[in-house]
């Protein structure tokens, strides 16, 4: 048995060359593939389907290099859309900004045909949660769409659903290749990420100019006329700066310190941030320690406390795992630390007229005269009553008579949108986390560097209750798909075990994919 543990074939990796090479080359093709469904859909929405079953036909044939198409579209979809938005009507603009989705849809309901004849022995309690969440999710949508109309609905399904979708493709990746693969993959695949955002820190109004970012921004926001004041470059810097980390006072306070917050190729500074944040907790992961150095500081230029408060508590909780090596005395202090985060957050906030405590609060004032729900898009900022207008401070402001719906706070929005059918979708974090290896094996207390990722799905979940943002693709997403693939290297570490115990070793067959399309298929 201890053998089979060590066997280096499980799972398959690619060499530090190899890495940078497929990157590099599945970089270019997604970005290539991007501006050609940029521009075809320009032409005509009727070729809208034509890039998106493209990319769907390569997750078929070769898993890994699908994978890495998917994040160049996720990273830089918007940038891209923006340098081409001049002539765009804004239907053709959501539409395009709403790729990224459809190549998800895609990607997943491949991975699900996949490991749905596996669910029984491997993945029941897993595939039993996606079944419910997702089921009941497309319920509230449609209940949604009826009571706000589809684009509201639409919005907030592909909010919710996108953490569990990306779950399932990492599921799937993980029984064919490494966490390492993957993870260094992200990274590899994020340097440009990195340096653009560099870019924009030291050249603003350049770099805004040179993305088209003023049109894109009128065009974005055009039914919301109260935030779409974009007639210059610097009207993007101002809107980007605010207080640091939001605790130093409002921006024209004589005793704020103002930051300006990099919007990066997402061109949104609270993504962007919980981008790096991810990076900061792969590269941990993989003992990749010098991305810290560089990741660290863009955090603190962005000032977003959700992103920087995932990456350090992320790290935190590893370290106690460490040095404890207990998973009882482990579970103790998780608890405690997220009562006393949840707890003091919620304190402070309504001391203070903090709208994500506020918007919280909404979402639980309304959990308790409606526990059914409104339905998905029935409130949050992304919903069609928000942008219609709405004001937190005031005669009837949110301040001083409280949220008739949830804002700024995923989980509040959730429980609003869903009543307490919405804990299916919560509970989906707690599933991830209850399955994913934490340690060498169950029944041995041996951290491993990779169990920071377990715990950043904990804290992400958590975060979900101060920042709408938190449950985004850029986000929970990104989290999610690579705790997935660490279930996968699991079940598949399970699969061969089971495969030695009926048949000799020396008969087992373990040789590697030779080329990185290449699928190692398990029956």
């Amino acid at each position: 048995m201890p053998r089979i543990a060590t066997l280096p074939s499980i799972v398959s990796s690619l060499s530090q060359r190899d890495l940078i090479k497929q990157t590099l080359l599945w970089q270019i093709i997604g970005i290539a593939l991007m501006v050609c469904h940029t521009v075809l859909v320009m032409l005509t929405p009727l070729f809208y389907p034509i890039v998106i079953l493209l990319i769907g036909w390569l997750f078929i044939l070769a898993p890994l290099p699908g994978l890495l198409v998917f994040f160049q579209i996720l990273l830089f979809q918007n940038m891209i859309v923006s340098i081409f938005c001049s002539p765009m009507s804004p239907s053709v603009l959501n539409a395009l900004l709403g790729t990224n989705f459809a190549v998800l849809v895609m990607l997943a309901a491949i991975s699900a045909m996949r490991l749905l004849p596996l669910m029984n022995r491997y993945f029941r309690q897993i595939g039993f949660s996606v079944i419910i969440a997702v089921g009941l999710l497309v319920l509230y949508t449609a209940y949604g769409t009826v009571k706000a109309g589809p684009t509201s609905a639409l919005t907030y399904f592909r909010e919710f659903s996108a953490p569990i979708f990306l779950g399932i493709i990492g599921i799937e990746v993980g029984r064919v290749w490494s966490l390492r693969t993957v993870g260094l993959c992200l990274l590899y695949g994020s340097v440009l990420v990195i340096a653009i955002s560099l870019f924009e820190y030291c050249y603003p109004v350049d770099y805004y100019t040179l993305i088209n970012a003023v049109k894109f921004m009128q065009i974005k926001f055009y039914a919301q006329p109260a935030i779409s004041n974009y007639y210059s470059p610097e009207d993007i810097v101002l809107a980007f700066t605010s207080s640091f980390f939001n605790v130093t006072g409002g921006v024209d306070s004589p005793y704020a310190f103002n930051s300006y917050r990099l919007g990066g190729t997402i061109m949104n500074p609270i993504s962007n941030a919980y981008i790096m944040a991810v990076l900061g907790i792969t590269a941990v992961a993989l003992r990749q320690g010098f991305w810290i150095v560089i990741i660290i500081p863009i955090l603190l230029i962005v000032g977003v406390k959700g992103a920087t408060i995932l990456l350090l508590s992320s790290i935190l909780m590893y370290i106690v795992w460490v040095v404890v090596h207990q998973r009882g005395v482990l579970v103790v202090y998780a608890i405690g630390f997220s009562v006393l985060y949840v707890a003091s957050g919620i304190i402070i906030g309504l001391n203070n007229n903090d709208f994500h405590v506020l918007g919280f609060m909404g979402g639980v004032r309304s959990l308790l005269h409606n526990p059914i729900g409104a339905g998905i898009g029935v409130g949050g900022n992304l919903s069609a009553k928000a942008a219609s207008g709405f004001h937190w401070t005031g005669a009837g402001g949110f301040v001083s008579s409280g949220a008739d719906f949830a804002l700024e706070s995923a989980v509040g929005v959730l429980i609003y949108q869903m009543g307490l059918a919405g804990i299916a979708v919560l509970g989906l974090f707690i599933t991830f986390v209850w399955q994913a290896p934490l340690g060498l094996a169950r029944q041995y207390a041996l951290p491993r560097r990779t169990d920071i990722i377990i715990f950043a799905v904990a804290m992400i979940a958590l975060n979900g209750v101060f920042q709408e943002e938190a449950y985004a693709p850029y986000a929970a997403g990104l989290i999610m798909v690579l705790a997935g693939v660490l279930i996968g290297n699991q079940r598949r570490m399970q699969q061969v075990v089971q495969r030695v115990r009926r048949r000799p070793l020396h008969r087992l067959p373990l040789r590697r994919p030779a080329i990185v399309t290449a699928r190692s298929p398990v029956r």
